[in-house]
């Protein structure tokens, strides 16, 4: 009897201890909340609350916040306005997760982790994902776009030694391109619906190749570029038919045969090109060609003799007679405005060309190596002065016409790359890049300025000025207008637009006029 007394009062003793730490939680626990009560604030908290759920909400039956706790993990819920789960985060052996839900609670985004790294989901209205990222156990990334039937449009995957971008076609069992990279180049390959290679794109340290393929996977289009030039080709039966090719010294153009023997070639180098025919046996019958001066064609009996040559060059036609030795004796030439005589040397350089016509005349005054270097011209606009180089390429030029005159500046090459000229309404000044494409301007009238700055012919950067005041624009690549810059009378404004070109933003906007002159009020 003793012995039950005995383990009777020790128990009482272990409720009255674990009531009297009971009683300081649910204290600790009430401060914490903020709940009103002497018993709460009368104890002090002397240890954490251990709990496994834990909910913080305005009133009985509207949630803020859920904690919950179990074995292997535990969770965050996050409410919104509507006291519905918004946010939730949870974390179990595996690792963590969040889900971010929409207002109809259908997820929106999903991030979690697990023994191979991340991977992150983001969903459609209609709770299917539309786009994923993650981590590869091998390594590297991988992005997923999908369609609206949750089949793959898209992939983009990263590795070690560089990357890779396959679009699929609208079913998703096939990739219709594909983009790879990796260290000795980048490559792009189409495929046709039946899933064989149409087009392969591949570019290397030396150049580039592009390959067009038939239905029964031959090659029909090879094309390429190498560090001295390029090529183009097209094949049938594995023989190129038509080939054209570029180097350091200038291109070709061959036409073949069945069996791939050549029967016309163009070609071109330093001094300058020629077309070649053949006849069956392989004997060069005619020569269609031009050099530093112009074109030409050249009828022979053979490679090794001239007998009748007709010309053109800048200034119009020739006809030259030679000799057996194929040296010519005499040129006799016309153009547009009039006939011409050329004086030879005795090597057959020219020495001083005089031409008249209806309008006017010219000068051309040659060098020993017979290249123009100077020419003079008069008409009934004006008078001209132009200076050649000695590739007899066009340097510069200076002419004076009833609208006004014109400066012409070229460059080694003799293509235009500076121009001046005045003209009634004002003046302008243009400058060109290596292709002849204007590149900037500045343009003066009577009322005002402009500059602009060019790329891919259309104005980049504009700058404008008249009697009311200045504007700045620019411009995207897509051709409209991406901020605009103007100050008048009345003041300076900046206006910011979007790609498709529409105002966004605007300094000062109509919204903050407003609030000043209510402000002032």
């Amino acid at each position: 009897m003793d012995t039950d007394l005995t383990a009777l009062v020790s128990r009482i003793e272990q409720l009255e201890g674990e009531t009297q730490t009971l009683r300081q939680e649910v204290a600790a626990l009430c401060r914490l909340l903020g709940f009103p009560g002497e018993r709460a604030t009368a104890q002090k908290m002397l240890g954490p609350v251990w709990c496994e759920m834990l909910t913080v909400g305005t009133e009985l039956g509207k949630v803020g916040v859920s904690v919950s706790a179990i074995e292997t993990g535990g969770s965050v819920a996050v409410c919104g306005e509507d006291h519905r789960v918004r946010v939730f985060l949870n974390s179990d052996a595996s690792g963590g997760r969040m889900h971010v839900y929409g207002n109809d609670l259908k997820d929106r985004v999903q991030l979690w982790v697990d023994e191979h790294g991340g991977d992150v989901a983001v969903f459609a209205n209609d709770g299917q994902p539309r786009s994923g990222m993650r981590v590869l156990p091998t390594g590297g990334g991988l992005v997923s776009v999908l369609a609206n039937d949750g089949e793959g449009r898209a992939m983009l995957h990263a590795h070690d030694k560089g990357g890779r971008v396959d679009v699929f076609t609208p079913l998703g069992d096939r990739a219709a391109a594909s983009l790879f990279g990796d260290e000795t180049g980048g490559a792009l390959v189409t495929h046709n619906n039946t899933g064989q290679q149409v087009v392969a794109i591949q570019a290397h340290d030396d150049g580039g190749t592009v390959s067009a393929f038939s239905s029964d996977q031959s090659r029909k289009i090879g094309m390429g570029a190498l560090q001295q030039g390029g090529f183009l080709s097209l094949i049938r039966n594995n023989e190129p038919q038509v080939s054209l090719s570029m180097c350091e010294n200038g291109g070709q153009i061959g036409v073949h045969t069945r069996d791939g023997q050549a029967c016309a070639l163009l070609s071109n180098s330093a001094n300058g090109g020629d077309l070649g025919l053949w006849s069956a046996q392989d004997q060069m019958c005619v020569i269609l060609g031009h050099d530093q001066n112009g074109g030409m064609l050249r009828l022979a009996a053979d490679t090794d003799s001239s007998g009748l040559m007709l010309s053109q060059d800048q200034h119009g036609g020739r006809i030259n007679v030679f000799n057996k030795s194929s040296s010519a004796g005499a040129i006799l030439s016309t153009n547009a405005e009039g006939g011409e005589l050329f004086l030879l040397s005795s090597d057959g350089k020219r020495g001083l060309q005089q031409q008249i016509g209806e309008h006017g005349g010219l000068v051309l005054i040659y060098g020993t190596d017979g290249l123009a270097r100077v020419g003079l011209t008069v008409n009934e606009a004006g008078g001209q002065v132009t200076v050649f180089n000695d590739d007899a390429k066009l340097q510069a030029s200076l002419h004076v016409s009833p609208t006004g005159g014109v400066v012409d500046v070229q460059g080694i090459d003799g293509q235009q790359r500076a121009a001046m000229w005045v003209e009634d309404s004002g003046g302008k000044i243009a400058v060109f890049d290596e292709d002849q494409q204007m590149k900037a301007t500045m343009h003066s009238e009577s009322l005002g300025g402009s500059v602009s700055v060019i790329s891919a012919g259309f104005p980049q950067v504009v700058l404008r000025a008249d009697w009311d005041g200045g504007q700045v624009l620019v411009f995207g690549q897509n051709e409209l207008p991406g901020a605009m810059l103007a100050m008048t009378e009345s003041g300076g404004g900046l206006q910011l637009f979007d790609s498709q070109g529409q105002p966004r933003a605007a300094f000062p906007g109509e919204e903050e006029d407003e609030n000043d002159e209510e402000e002032d009020q």
